[in-house]
Protein backbone atom coordinates (compact mmCIF):
# COMPACT_ATOMS: atom_id res chain seq x y z
CA UNK A 1 0.00 0.00 0.00
CA UNK A 2 1.00 3.65 -0.94
CA UNK A 3 -0.32 7.12 0.52
CA UNK A 4 -2.16 7.25 -2.93
CA UNK A 5 -4.39 4.09 -1.71
CA UNK A 6 -5.73 6.33 1.41
CA UNK A 7 -7.90 9.74 1.18
CA UNK A 8 -5.47 11.29 4.78
CA UNK A 9 -8.60 12.71 7.02
CA UNK A 10 -7.28 14.07 9.56
CA UNK A 11 -3.82 13.84 12.14
CA UNK A 12 -4.59 14.26 15.61
CA UNK A 13 -1.50 13.68 18.15
CA UNK A 14 2.30 13.72 17.73
CA UNK A 15 4.55 12.29 19.63
CA UNK A 16 7.96 12.95 19.02
CA UNK A 17 11.16 10.85 19.43
CA UNK A 18 13.49 10.73 22.20
CA UNK A 19 16.89 9.57 23.37
CA UNK A 20 16.85 8.13 26.59
CA UNK A 21 19.68 6.08 29.45
CA UNK A 22 19.39 4.58 32.38
CA UNK A 23 19.26 6.91 35.35
CA UNK A 24 22.54 5.85 36.30
CA UNK A 25 24.48 5.93 32.54
CA UNK A 26 27.31 7.64 32.24
CA UNK A 27 26.00 9.18 29.22
CA UNK A 28 25.00 12.84 30.20
CA UNK A 29 24.33 14.61 26.94
CA UNK A 30 23.72 13.36 23.14
CA UNK A 31 27.49 14.58 21.97
CA UNK A 32 28.77 11.85 24.80
CA UNK A 33 26.87 9.18 22.56
CA UNK A 34 27.90 10.47 19.34
CA UNK A 35 31.49 10.98 20.87
CA UNK A 36 31.39 7.46 21.99
CA UNK A 37 30.22 5.99 18.61
CA UNK A 38 33.00 7.63 16.63
CA UNK A 39 35.75 6.32 19.20
CA UNK A 40 34.12 2.89 18.78
CA UNK A 41 31.96 2.37 15.76
CA UNK A 42 29.31 -0.04 15.96
CA UNK A 43 29.96 -0.67 19.37
CA UNK A 44 26.86 1.80 20.73
CA UNK A 45 23.90 -0.08 21.22
CA UNK A 46 20.81 1.90 20.57
CA UNK A 47 17.03 0.31 20.59
CA UNK A 48 14.33 0.68 17.61
CA UNK A 49 10.61 -0.73 17.22
CA UNK A 50 11.34 -2.54 14.25
CA UNK A 51 12.68 -1.89 11.01
CA UNK A 52 11.32 1.33 9.15
CA UNK A 53 9.77 2.63 12.58
CA UNK A 54 10.07 5.86 13.41
CA UNK A 55 12.48 5.04 16.04
CA UNK A 56 14.84 3.09 13.13
CA UNK A 57 14.14 6.19 11.09
CA UNK A 58 15.60 8.99 13.80
CA UNK A 59 18.44 6.46 14.37
CA UNK A 60 19.25 6.42 10.49
CA UNK A 61 19.24 10.36 10.42
CA UNK A 62 21.03 10.94 13.42
CA UNK A 63 23.71 8.57 12.03
CA UNK A 64 23.42 10.09 8.89
CA UNK A 65 24.28 13.75 9.74
CA UNK A 66 26.90 12.69 12.78
CA UNK A 67 28.79 9.79 10.13
CA UNK A 68 28.30 7.44 12.66
CA UNK A 69 27.86 3.42 13.00
CA UNK A 70 25.54 2.35 15.82
CA UNK A 71 24.35 -1.31 16.85
CA UNK A 72 20.23 -1.07 16.23
CA UNK A 73 18.47 -3.79 18.62
CA UNK A 74 14.92 -3.95 17.45
CA UNK A 75 12.30 -5.14 19.87
CA UNK A 76 8.96 -6.43 19.99
CA UNK A 77 7.64 -3.72 21.65
CA UNK A 78 8.55 -0.34 23.87
CA UNK A 79 8.59 -2.65 26.76
CA UNK A 80 11.26 -4.93 26.11
CA UNK A 81 13.33 -2.12 24.90
CA UNK A 82 12.67 -0.46 28.01
CA UNK A 83 13.30 -3.03 30.20
CA UNK A 84 16.81 -3.92 28.16
CA UNK A 85 17.93 -0.12 28.62
CA UNK A 86 17.01 -0.47 32.76
CA UNK A 87 18.65 -3.64 32.97
CA UNK A 88 21.73 -2.24 31.50
CA UNK A 89 21.86 -4.28 28.04
CA UNK A 90 21.20 -1.40 26.04
CA UNK A 91 23.17 1.77 25.87
CA UNK A 92 20.25 4.06 24.71
CA UNK A 93 16.70 3.76 24.41
CA UNK A 94 15.08 4.90 21.12
CA UNK A 95 11.70 5.61 22.14
CA UNK A 96 8.67 8.76 22.10
CA UNK A 97 7.93 11.38 24.65
CA UNK A 98 4.52 9.29 25.78
CA UNK A 99 6.29 5.95 26.08
CA UNK A 100 9.22 6.93 28.59
CA UNK A 101 7.34 10.09 30.39
CA UNK A 102 6.32 7.98 33.76
CA UNK A 103 9.83 6.47 33.83
CA UNK A 104 11.15 9.96 33.55
CA UNK A 105 9.05 10.91 36.22
CA UNK A 106 10.02 8.52 38.55
CA UNK A 107 13.60 9.05 37.75
CA UNK A 108 14.54 5.90 36.33
CA UNK A 109 15.28 6.84 32.78
CA UNK A 110 16.82 10.15 32.33
CA UNK A 111 16.65 11.80 28.73
CA UNK A 112 19.29 12.80 26.97
CA UNK A 113 17.76 14.84 24.16
CA UNK A 114 14.00 14.85 22.10
CA UNK A 115 13.57 15.50 18.48
CA UNK A 116 11.49 18.07 18.16
CA UNK A 117 11.75 21.98 17.10
CA UNK A 118 11.45 23.19 20.54
CA UNK A 119 11.32 21.68 24.36
CA UNK A 120 8.11 19.24 25.31
CA UNK A 121 6.02 20.71 27.91
CA UNK A 122 6.01 17.13 29.23
CA UNK A 123 9.28 17.03 29.95
CA UNK A 124 10.37 20.63 30.19
CA UNK A 125 13.87 19.70 31.50
CA UNK A 126 14.88 17.53 28.46
CA UNK A 127 17.00 19.56 25.94
CA UNK A 128 16.55 19.48 22.50
CA UNK A 129 18.68 17.74 19.60
CA UNK A 130 18.48 20.82 18.08
CA UNK A 131 19.66 22.48 20.98
CA UNK A 132 22.56 20.55 21.22
CA UNK A 133 24.04 20.91 17.79
CA UNK A 134 22.03 18.01 15.88
CA UNK A 135 19.52 19.03 13.19
CA UNK A 136 17.12 16.27 14.43
CA UNK A 137 13.18 16.80 14.41
CA UNK A 138 11.55 13.40 14.28
CA UNK A 139 8.16 11.91 15.42
CA UNK A 140 5.28 9.52 15.24
CA UNK A 141 1.83 10.65 14.37
CA UNK A 142 -1.26 9.30 14.82
CA UNK A 143 -4.28 10.59 12.46
CA UNK A 144 -6.84 8.78 10.50
CA UNK A 145 -7.51 8.05 6.96
CA UNK A 146 -10.23 6.37 4.25
CA UNK A 147 -10.30 4.53 1.35
CA UNK A 148 -8.65 6.48 -1.86
CA UNK A 149 -10.85 8.35 -4.08
CA UNK A 150 -13.61 8.83 -0.99
CA UNK A 151 -16.34 11.31 -2.27
CA UNK A 152 -15.45 14.66 -1.54
CA UNK A 153 -18.87 15.16 0.39
CA UNK A 154 -18.17 11.98 2.29
CA UNK A 155 -14.78 13.30 3.21
CA UNK A 156 -15.61 16.48 4.24
CA UNK A 157 -18.44 15.36 6.34
CA UNK A 158 -16.06 13.04 8.07
CA UNK A 159 -13.55 15.84 8.59
CA UNK A 160 -16.05 18.09 10.00
CA UNK A 161 -16.90 15.34 12.59
CA UNK A 162 -13.51 14.55 13.33
CA UNK A 163 -12.38 18.05 14.10
CA UNK A 164 -15.43 18.64 16.41
CA UNK A 165 -14.18 15.38 17.99
CA UNK A 166 -10.44 16.02 18.21
CA UNK A 167 -10.96 19.53 19.68
CA UNK A 168 -12.89 18.74 22.26
CA UNK A 169 -11.85 19.46 25.79
CA UNK A 170 -12.25 15.77 26.86
CA UNK A 171 -10.43 14.60 24.10
CA UNK A 172 -7.68 16.90 24.68
CA UNK A 173 -7.51 16.06 28.23
CA UNK A 174 -7.35 12.27 27.50
CA UNK A 175 -4.45 12.68 24.95
CA UNK A 176 -2.06 15.01 27.62
CA UNK A 177 -2.69 12.49 30.46
CA UNK A 178 -1.03 10.26 27.90
CA UNK A 179 1.89 12.79 27.26
CA UNK A 180 0.50 12.71 23.71
CA UNK A 181 0.95 16.30 21.55
CA UNK A 182 -2.62 17.06 20.11
CA UNK A 183 -1.72 18.65 16.42
CA UNK A 184 -4.42 18.72 13.98
CA UNK A 185 -3.49 18.93 10.51
CA UNK A 186 -6.01 18.00 7.79
CA UNK A 187 -6.22 18.70 4.12
CA UNK A 188 -3.87 19.88 1.93
CA UNK A 189 -1.25 20.55 4.79
CA UNK A 190 -1.72 16.84 6.35
CA UNK A 191 -0.76 15.14 2.79
CA UNK A 192 1.86 17.52 2.41
CA UNK A 193 2.96 16.44 5.93
CA UNK A 194 2.09 12.91 5.43
CA UNK A 195 4.49 12.66 1.64
CA UNK A 196 7.67 14.87 2.71
CA UNK A 197 7.72 12.15 5.74
CA UNK A 198 7.71 9.85 3.52
CA UNK A 199 10.39 11.22 1.08
CA UNK A 200 12.61 11.29 3.85
CA UNK A 201 12.06 7.52 5.24
CA UNK A 202 12.82 6.70 1.44
CA UNK A 203 15.77 8.76 1.61
CA UNK A 204 17.26 7.43 4.79
CA UNK A 205 15.99 3.26 4.19
CA UNK A 206 17.78 3.48 0.77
Amino acid sequence: ETLESFTPLMNHVIDYNVWAVKADSPFKTVKDVIDAARKNPEHIGVTAYGAGSDDHIAILAIAAETGTKFVITHHRSTADAKAQALGGHIHVLGANVSEVAEEVKAGSLRILGVMSSQRSRFMPQAPTFKEQGFNQVWSVTRGIAAPAKLPKEVEARLVAALEKTLNSRDHQQKAEALSLEPRVMKGEEYRKFLKDNEQSTKKLMG
